[in-house]
This record gives structure tokens, C-alpha cells and sequence, in this order.
């Protein structure tokens, strides 16, 4: 009987590997394709889309769904990074409801390097393109948002 629980707890653990194994695979492959299509698209897509690949690139896009009830919000959402070479940067915000506020600091030495204020839909300017250089060190960028809708990307433009 002994012999029978361990052959079913042995089979019914190798059918969840191999479930997990499957289903990692296809996330990446997925993922790879994503950001494949973000590369040359900076601007929002119909679906809502998140790539976290620092120092080469951060994208979030959240399509404006016309409630304006709805949207993404978070209290300091932090992406650390770190350059080992002086590197460009673009930044492109779209805030089609709520809104987003973006700091990126320097971990070495606690200073924000870029401070993107509050950007609403509401106000005059919703869209933003900012170039920026940072020299090589450790660097976080730090996000707040309430009812976010829009998009917003953080990305490498020399190698």
C-alpha cells in the first residue's frame, strides 16, 4: 500500500513539473515577442502590456478602456538598475486618464536625477518625451499612480 502512495504522489509531482516547465517556456517566448514589437513601436498598443527589462528598457501600456473609474494605481512601484558606461535615455509618457509621477535616483548617492511631476489628463501637457544621460552607477526609477491609463517607457537609445 506504502508502495502505491509514493508511485501516485511521484507521478502526480513530475505532471506538475512538467506543467510548470510548459508554462515558463511559453511565457518567455511570449515575452520575447513583446518586447520585439516594442522596439519599434514607442507608442500605446489595444492591450495592456508591462516589460521590466532595465537598463534596456521599462514600458508599461494601459489603454484608456473610457472609464474613468478604472486604471492602474500604485504607491511607489521601484525599478532598480545599474550602468557600468554612460547610457542615453528617452522617457515617453502618455496619460490618457488618472495619473503618473516618475523620479529616477542615484542609489550611490540618494539624489533624484529626473523628477516628472505629477502628469495628469487633465492637465495641459499629458504627454512627455524627455532625453536623458546617466552616468555609469546604481539608479532606481520610482513610480506613484492612481487610476493610470496611458503609458509609459523608459528606454536605451545607445549601446
Amino acid at each position: 500500500m506504502k508502495k502505491i502512495y509514493v508511485l501516485v504522489i511521484i507521478i502526480t509531482f513530475s505532471i506538475i513539473l512538467t506543467g510548470c516547465a510548459i508554462s515558463q517556456n511559453d511565457s518567455v517566448g511570449e515575452q520575447s515577442k513583446v518586447q520585439s514589437t516594442i522596439q519599434t513601436n514607442p507608442t500605446p498598443a489595444d492591450s495592456k502590456v508591462q516589460v521590466t527589462n532595465l537598463p534596456q528598457e521599462l514600458y508599461y501600456n494601459n489603454p484608456f478602456d473610457g472609464s474613468k473609474s478604472s486604471g492602474a494605481s500604485f504607491n511607489t512601484l521601484s525599478h532598480d538598475f545599474t550602468l557600468t558606461e554612460t547610457t542615453t535615455f528617452k522617457i515617453y509618457i502618455l496619460v490618457e486618464n488618472g495619473y503618473v509621477d516618475m523620479d529616477i535616483y542615484n542609489k550611490d548617492n540618494g539624489k533624484a536625477i529626473v523628477d516628472l511631476d505629477k502628469l495628469t489628463s487633465t492637465s495641459d501637457t499629458n504627454t512627455l518625451e524627455v532625453e536623458i544621460v546617466l552616468e555609469p552607477g546604481a539608479y532606481s526609477v520610482v513610480l506613484i499612480a492612481d487610476k493610470f491609463q496611458g503609458m509609459y517607457r523608459v528606454l536605451r537609445i545607445n549601446e
